[in-house]
């Protein structure tokens, strides 16, 4: 009377312990076995097959992450190149904006001086001029009185 499903051979074997050990010892030996049938049981072989598979995939992975850090660095190089390139373009550009606004501020500071002087001159000749003639307005009156 042998079962030929898992779940009866199982039974029987525990049957067939039990009435040569006892109970007790029957129990010990039964949650010794593996849960799921031996074809189910994982061998050292098969872990380490397993653990190549991984190792390989881990691997790949690796690769994968080495290129697209290659990748990245070569474009933040060429991001960091544009704004070199852009940073000495307006550096130029803010100079010669520099140099040209000193200039021209030089040029107007030389024509507000040189019409300032000239105004200058043209009131000191005015404010002879004037003083010249009272001069001569005074004179007249004193000498006719």
């Amino acid at each position: 009377m042998y079962a030929s499903s898992p779940a009866g051979i199982i039974a029987d074997l525990y049957q067939s312990l039990e009435s040569v050990l006892g109970p007790e010892e029957a129990n010990t030996l039964m949650e010794h076995l593996p849960p799921v049938g031996w074809a189910n049981v994982a061998t050292k072989d098969d872990l380490t097959r397993l653990g190549d598979r991984v190792d390989g995939r881990i691997a790949r992975v690796d690769g994968r992450i080495d290129l697209l850090e290659a990748t990245l660095s070569a474009r933040f190089d060429g991001v960091d190149a544009r704004i070199e390139s852009l940073d000495a373009r307006l550096s130029g550009r803010i100079e010669s904006l520099d140099a040209r606004l000193n200039g021209r501020i030089d040029a107007l500071d030389g024509n507000l001086r040189a019409t300032m002087h000239q105004a200058m001159r043209v009131n000191t000749l005015v404010t002879i001029g004037v003083l010249g003639t009272l001069t001569t307005v005074v004179s007249a009156i004193t000498s006719m009185g």
